[in-house]
C-alpha cells in the first residue's frame, strides 16, 4: 500500500529552483509548487491536481469530464512519463484563482493509487515537499 506522507523540507537550491516557475499567478503573492519526490519502488505514472473533491480520488473521471480537461482530470505528467523512485519533480499548480488547498491524486505503475489533501502554498513557503513512499 502506497501513502503519501506528511511534508518534509527540500534543499535551499531545489527551492530556488523551483520559485523561479511564476506564470501563471494569483496575484497573491504566493507560489503554488507542487514538489514531489518519490520513494516508493514503483514509478508514480499520473498525478492528479485539483481543489479539494475535484480529483479522481472523489470523484469518478467521466469522458465528459476528462475530454473538458475539468479541474483535477488533467494529468501533470506527460504521456508516458514517470517519477522514478528516488526522483522527483516539480509542478507549478497555480489555478489563477488564488487557491492554496489543493487534492494531490497518484497512480502508481503497480495499479495502485493514494491521495491527500494539503496547503501548497504554506508547503511551498516552507520549503517542503510531497514525499511518496510504500
Amino acid at each position: 500500500m502506497h501513502t503519501i506522507s506528511k511534508l518534509y523540507p527540500v534543499g535551499a537550491l531545489a527551492f530556488a529552483m523551483l520559485a523561479s516557475c511564476t506564470t501563471p499567478s494569483s496575484n497573491d503573492g504566493q507560489q503554488r509548487i507542487l514538489h514531489v519526490g518519490n520513494l516508493d519502488p514503483s514509478p508514480v505514472i499520473s498525478i492528479y491536481v485539483g481543489r479539494p473533491g475535484t480529483t479522481p480520488a472523489s470523484r469518478q473521471p467521466t469522458l465528459d469530464l476528462i475530454n473538458s480537461n475539468a479541474e483535477g482530470m488533467v494529468d501533470l505528467l506527460p504521456f508516458g512519463a514517470n517519477i522514478k523512485s528516488g526522483e522527483s519533480k516539480a509542478f507549478n499548480i497555480d489555478d489563477g484563482n488564488g487557491t492554496c488547498v489543493f487534492e494531490v491524486y497518484v497512480k502508481f505503475a503497480d495499479g495502485t493509487s493514494s491521495a491527500a489533501t494539503d496547503d501548497i502554498c504554506k508547503a511551498t513557503r516552507n520549503k517542503h515537499s510531497l514525499i511518496l513512499s510504500g
